[in-house]
């Protein structure tokens, strides 16, 4: 696959022979002289591939391995040397180097292990894009899982106060009901002590004394009676109507139901 490759190699002959040879197959190629020059270029432009050398001046090819596995560890990197030896492999390896090819080395190698590389720097992004693509689908699933349990609490909180809403007025409709058989029961037997209680107030042989307290008792009976009538009233079943009303009379005849 085409790609974009530094070649970092104080062998001028080599460098330039390796960018043509490269550029042929369609490659992006630059080039630096020296391991510090290449990475200034790689601060501006990291790429997908170095090529370097290991034996430079001041910044050698194992310094580029550890600035790209600091920096641009997606960068792959193929050394090659002119001066190999089983410890300069190993430490290159453990560098991170994707390749290590001595010079001088068939240029079918070089072609080989640069394809090699740069498709495992395509697969890699591959991989990464279907990484970043899987979390944003699980942040925005997650997102909307979160909003459906935030629809759900409320739906239960709202199903959970209209059943408590229902059970109150089961318990308010069986209180009218109670309230109701109550007050006809304590109406039949109120009006008949209001009835003798009344009818012996006209007995002339009743002492002052005796028709004083009979009119207590009278009182009595009425104020029970009107808080009979009160709660019949409260507990009736019937239709809102709009009438005009006495404001005092119904604050009266609250008060008489509260005021205990």
């Amino acid at each position: 696959m085409p790609g974009k490759i530094l070649i970092i190699e104080d062998e001028k002959r080599l460098r330039t022979n390796l960018k043509l040879l490269l550029t042929s197959e369609g490659y992006t190629v630059a080039t630096a002289a020296d391991g510090e020059e290449g990475l200034a270029y790689l601060q501006q432009e990291p790429g997908d591939l170095v090529i370097t050398d290991i034996m430079m001046g001041e910044v050698n090819g194992f310094q580029v391995l550890e600035y790209i596995a600091k920096h641009t560890p997606e960068t792959l990197v193929i050394v090659i040397t002119g001066f190999a030896s089983t410890e300069s492999v190993v430490e290159a390896l453990r560098k991170g180097a994707y390749d290590y090819i001595a010079k001088p080395f068939e240029i079918e190698m070089i072609l080989i292990s640069i394809e090699r590389a740069l498709e495992r720097v395509r697969m890699q992004r591959e991989l990464k894009g279907y990484v970043e693509a899987l979390e944003q689908r699980v942040a925005e699933r997650t997102r909307d899982l979160a909003a459906t349990n935030a629809k759900l609490h409320a739906s239960l909180e709202e199903l959970q106060a209209t059943q408590e809403h229902l059970i109150q007025t089961e318990k308010l409709s069986a209180l009218g009901e109670l309230i109701s058989g109550f007050a006809h029961e304590v109406n039949n037997p109120l009006s008949t002590v209001l009835g003798y209680a009344e009818l012996l107030t006209t007995f002339e042989e009743c002492s002052s004394e005796v028709h004083s307290i009979l009119e207590k008792v009278c009182q009595e009976a009425m104020r029970c009676h009107r808080i009979v009538q009160n709660l019949l009233s409260f507990a009736r079943k019937r239709k809102p109507t709009k009438d005009y009303i006495d404001i005092t009379t119904i604050c009266r005849k609250t008060l008489d139901l509260l005021v205990y």
